[in-house]
């Protein structure tokens, strides 16, 4: 039974690393960029050709980024397991047709470089989350956060801030993880 356990894991691995691997073939999505790199599994990326990824970047297993409206993620960011990015959301105030009508309304989401983001992070459309963000783990987005800010909860608020001063020497220095 052990044998055909890790016969198993290593087809499943191989299997999630072929999906991950059809990102790469995408000019906005750099080949630097680590897809599960924690542990095998499938990152889902709808609409890639609207999707930009920047250099350094890691997206971990289970995540959705749904890029219809258009999504940039900045470099070294690092996403844990389960990220949700919507950039485009249904007209629920239609005179047509309930719950919603068939427009799309696009809003583009912007994440930018240095960011941390826990596991399981909601993202609503139209949201742009500076640079050296740390969003904690649940935490749903709804709305703009400033550069530096430590974010949690649901919906998320602003708990802290890192120490910029020490966050922009590192990042001059190319001390990046």
């Amino acid at each position: 039974m052990n044998v055909l356990r890790k016969v198993l894991y290593r087809i499943y691995r191989f299997s999630c690393g072929l999906w991950n691997h059809q990102y790469y073939s995408y000019p906005n999505i750099s080949p630097k960029v680590k897809f599960s790199a924690a542990y095998p599994g499938i990152v889902i990326i709808v609409s890639p050709e609207k999707c930009s990824i920047g250099e350094g970047t890691v997206i971990n297993a289970d995540s959705v980024i749904h890029c219809q409206g258009g999504v940039k993620i900045g470099s070294f960011v690092h996403i844990g397991h389960g990220l949700c990015v919507y950039s485009s959301n249904h007209n629920y105030a239609s005179e047509r047709a309930i719950p919603y009508d068939d427009t799309d309304i696009l809003k583009p989401v912007e994440i930018g470089d240095c960011v941390w983001i826990g596991a399981n992070v909601s993202i609503v459309p139209g949201v742009k989350i500076a640079e050296g963000v740390l969003v904690s783990m649940g935490s749903v987005i709804t709305c703009d956060v400033p550069a530096g800010a430590i974010v949690r909860g649901n919906p998320a608020k602003i708990i802290g801030y890192r120490k910029m001063d020490t966050y922009m020497r590192l990042k001059m220095e190319k001390k990046f993880n």
